[in-house]
C-alpha cells in the first residue's frame, strides 16, 4: 500500500515537473544607422619634407684665401650690408693699386695724345691706340677693384646667420659656403612629390602639415610653387608657404605634408571602419536596412580607400540606403532590428 501511495506521489511531482515554462521573447535590437550617399574617393599621402627659410641664403667669397676677421657669430642679428667676414686683402689691395696706377698713366697719356692730335702732332691711329689701351687699363682697374671687394663679405639682407663654419686664419676655397642667413619672412616646407601625383597637384591649395619633433601640432600651407623638372628618383619639388608661423619650429626640422586627392569613382560611398563587416575569403559587406520589413540584408561591397577612421566601398548599394555602423559582429542576415533615435548624435562625419 505504501509503495502505491508513493508511486502516485511521485507521478504527480513529475507531471508538475514536466509542464512548460513560458518563453520569454528577446527584445528587438536597436542598431546605430546611417544613411550613404555617392561621394568622390579622397586618395592620401603623407610625404615628408624640410623645413627652409622663406628667404634665405648660403653665404661664400668669390674668391679664395686666409680669412682675417669673422664679425658675427651663430644666430648673430645683422643688417643689410653689414661685415660678416673679411679675406686677407693685402695681394688684392697690391693688384688693385697697381691697375689704379695704370689707369691713370693710360688716362693721361690719352689726353696728351687728344691734344697733340689738335695740332697735327700725332696721328688719328696714335690717338685710337691710346684709347684702346685705356679702355684696357680701365677694365683691368674694374676687375682689381672687384677683386678687392669681393674680399669683404656682407650681409644681402636684413636677416639671423643660421649657420657658420669659418674661422679666422682659415683657407677657404671659392664658393665654400661659410654662412647661411635666414631673413626673416618665415619658414616653408620643401618636398618632393612623386611623378606619378605631381599632376595632381593643385597651386594654392592649402593642405595640412604635421612635425615629427613636435608632437600633436599641426598647421596649414599653402602650395606656392610646382617644379617642373623631376631631380632624383623621378620625383618633383614643390615649396608650400606655412600660413601661420611658430616659435617651436626651426629650419632643417622635417615637415610631413598631407596630400589630399580627390578622385571620382562610380558609386564609391563613404562609411565608417566600423560599419564594415569581414566575411569568408577576406571578403567585406555592409548591413542594409529595409525598412519595409525591418529586417537586415548583407551585401557585398569593394573597399575602395581608407582614410582616417573612414573607408570608400563600392558595391550593391546606393544613396539613401540606411546601414548598421556599430555592433556588426553581433549583427546577422534577415535580423529584425530597430533604427536607434538620432537625436543622440553618434557620429559625426565631416
Amino acid at each position: 500500500m505504501k509503495n502505491i501511495i508513493y508511486l502516485i506521489v511521485l507521478s504527480f511531482f513529475i507531471a508538475s515537473c514536466s509542464k512548460d515554462e513560458p518563453v520569454k521573447e528577446l527584445p528587438i535590437p536597436k542598431i546605430a544607422w546611417m544613411e550613404v550617399s555617392i561621394s568622390s574617393v579622397e586618395q592620401t599621402r603623407r610625404l615628408s619634407g624640410q623645413l627652409d627659410p622663406r628667404v634665405g641664403a648660403s653665404l661664400s667669397f668669390n674668391n679664395g684665401g686666409y680669412v682675417n676677421d669673422v664679425n658675427v657669430d651663430l644666430g648673430s642679428v645683422v643688417k643689410k650690408g653689414q661685415v660678416l667676414a673679411r679675406l686677407n686683402q693685402r695681394d688684392a689691395k697690391s693688384l688693385y693699386l697697381s691697375a689704379k696706377a695704370d689707369f691713370v698713366n693710360k688716362e693721361s697719356y690719352y689726353n696728351r695724345m687728344k691734344e697733340a692730335r689738335k695740332s697735327k702732332a700725332v696721328s688719328q691711329q696714335d690717338v685710337a691706340d691710346a684709347k684702346t689701351e685705356l679702355d684696357i687699363a680701365a677694365s683691368n682697374l674694374a676687375i682689381n677693384k672687384k677683386g678687392l671687394e669681393d674680399a669683404v663679405l656682407r650681409a644681402p639682407y636684413d636677416g639671423i646667420i643660421t649657420f657658420r663654419d669659418v674661422d679666422p686664419a682659415q683657407q677657404i676655397s671659392i664658393g665654400e659656403t661659410i654662412f647661411k642667413i635666414d631673413g626673416g619672412e618665415g619658414l616653408e616646407v620643401s618636398v618632393l612629390v612623386p611623378e606619378t601625383l605631381i599632376k595632381k597637384l593643385i597651386q594654392d591649395k592649402v593642405y595640412s602639415v604635421t612635425f615629427p619633433a613636435v608632437k600633436n601640432f599641426k598647421l596649414d600651407a599653402i602650395l606656392k610653387e610646382i617644379g617642373t623638372q623631376a631631380t632624383r628618383a623621378n620625383a618633383f619639388p614643390v615649396v608650400l608657404y606655412l600660413i601661420e608661423q611658430s616659435d617651436e619650429l626651426r629650419a632643417g626640422m622635417t615637415a610631413e605634408v598631407l596630400f589630399v586627392f580627390n578622385e571620382d569613382v562610380e558609386e564609391s560611398i563613404l562609411i565608417p571602419n566600423s560599419a564594415l563587416g569581414v566575411g569568408e575569403g577576406n571578403t567585406s559587406f555592409v548591413y542594409v536596412f529595409d525598412s519595409n520589413s525591418s529586417r537586415l540584408k548583407k551585401v557585398m561591397v569593394k573597399p575602395l580607400n581608407i582614410t582616417n577612421n573612414d573607408v570608400y566601398v563600392k558595391g550593391d548599394i546606393k544613396s539613401g540606403d540606411i546601414i548598421a555602423v556599430a555592433g556588426i559582429p553581433y549583427l546577422r542576415e534577415n535580423q529584425e532590428v530597430i533604427l536607434q533615435e538620432q537625436d543622440v548624435q553618434i557620429f559625426n562625419f565631416n
